[in-house]
């Protein structure tokens, strides 16, 4: 018998077959897996790290709206990802506001970057670097309503305080307090009574069956501060210096510029457009007629604000520029208390910011036909108002509602 014989059966003998293709084709099944669960993996971390950027991006720009400084929104946007399962620890966190891509590059938006390095298994054999992961999300609050109304001071008992008998009426606008005072961040005291479209606290808000709102169901407590919507203003330069003589029964035209006196301001006043620096107080005499169109008045340390019963007072903001809806400026320094005073006949048109002052409305101040907003320390409001009336539609204004949400 040949050779050829002896292994001819072996030769046709196909039963070994089936074992054969399926060692040699394992090695590349186990791989197929092995890479298939690997990516899906990978894919797993990437989806979870977007999401953690999204969470980050939100709690940064809750913390901006409040107006907080970068170190309190990264820190913010640390911790939540760091509670949603992302690992400081050789990777990174990136937090711009305003962002430094997309579409939307404003100082409202807050934008997170993170990173991770994501672990290799079966694809170490070809490159033992990790796959960085990255997720990237941009969070912004836009604003829904305006605040007639604005007490910017963070702890104090009674930061909006409403009393006497009057009637308080915002028309249009809302009321707030960034007081976090448990027990009356805003007070409305006795039978006086305040109506607005809604009425916020940072902390809680007493005597509350007094209080009529439209554009909420009921006033609300525990809300989130708002932003100083001016913070970014800068104190005017004094321009020339300047005295202020007016006389009872005469008329008298004044130019911007520095009143180192401050101004006594009796009989028929015009002042001029442009910005006035005061550095002692404005003391509007009864039965004085005082007009102002385009301009900004500011008040430094030590000066007041003293407006007097009897008199009428029609003046307006500047419309562009610097200090575009801007009446009243008062010093950062100055915690001089600025009075309101009396049944004055006002219109007034523009922002009264003392940020770190008290606002008094003492008597019955109408606010007819001005669109009169105040972002103040403190605001306390006796006698009867009426504020947000005939606002021109290009004035800056506070802003009371805002919306967070994730747009990139």
């Amino acid at each position: 018998m040949t050779i050829q014989l002896k292994i001819a059966p072996f030769v046709h003998d196909t039963r070994a077959n089936v074992a054969m293709v399926f060692a040699l084709g394992m090695p590349m099944f186990i791989g197929g897996a092995a890479f298939m669960v690997e990516t899906s993996y990978d894919y797993w971390r990437h989806t979870h790290l977007q999401s953690v950027a999204d969470a980050a991006a939100y709690a940064g720009a809750l913390e901006n709206r409040t107006g907080a400084s970068y170190s309190t929104i990264k820190d913010a946007a640390t911790k939540t990802a760091t509670d949603n399962g992302w690992v400081e620890d050789g990777n990174t966190i990136t937090v711009n506001t305003p962002p430094t891509t997309g579409a939307y590059k404003t100082d409202q938006a807050v934008e997170v970057i993170v990173t991770e390095k994501v672990p290799r298994f079966f694809t170490a054999m070809f490159n033992s670097s990790p796959v960085i992961a990255k997720g990237r999300a941009v969070a912004l609050y836009q604003d829904n309503s305006d605040a007639c109304i604005l007490a910017l001071n963070k702890t104090a008992a009674r930061a909006v305080y409403i009393s006497g008998a009057g009637t308080v009426k915002l028309d249009g606008c809302d009321i707030a307090s960034n007081s976090n005072d448990k027990t009356e961040s805003m007070f409305v005291w006795g039978s006086s009574t305040l109506s607005a479209d809604c009425v916020r606290a940072s902390g809680g808000i007493a005597n509350k069956n007094n209080i009529t709102v439209k554009g909420c169901s009921a006033p609300i407590s525990n809300a989130p501060r708002l932003p100083d919507p001016f913070k970014a203003l800068e104190p005017m330069t004094k321009g020339v210096t300047r005295t202020a003589t007016t006389k009872p029964n005469q008329s008298t035209t004044l130019d911007k510029g520095y009143y180192p006196a401050g101004m006594d301001l009796k009989g028929t006043v015009t002042l001029k457009a442009g910005e006035y620096y005061l550095g002692g107080d404005l003391n509007i005499g009864s039965n004085a007629t005082v007009t102002g169109t385009g301009v900004t008045l500011y008040m430094e340390d030590g000066a007041a604000v003293k407006i007097n019963g009897s008199s009428t007072i029609t003046m307006s903001a500047p419309t562009s520029g610097d200090y575009q809806g801007i009446l009243f400026f008062g010093d950062r320094d100055s915690t001089e208390t600025q009075t309101f005073n009396g049944s004055a006949s006002m219109h007034l048109t523009g922002n009264l910011y003392f940020p770190n002052q008290t606002v008094t409305y003492k008597g019955n101040y109408g606010g007819n036909d001005g669109c009169t907003f105040i972002v103040a320390d403190k605001v306390e409001i006796s006698g009867s108002t009426n504020l947000g009336v005939g606002c021109p539609t290009d004035m800056p204004r506070p802003k009371s509602f805002q919306v967070v949400k994730i747009v990139e």
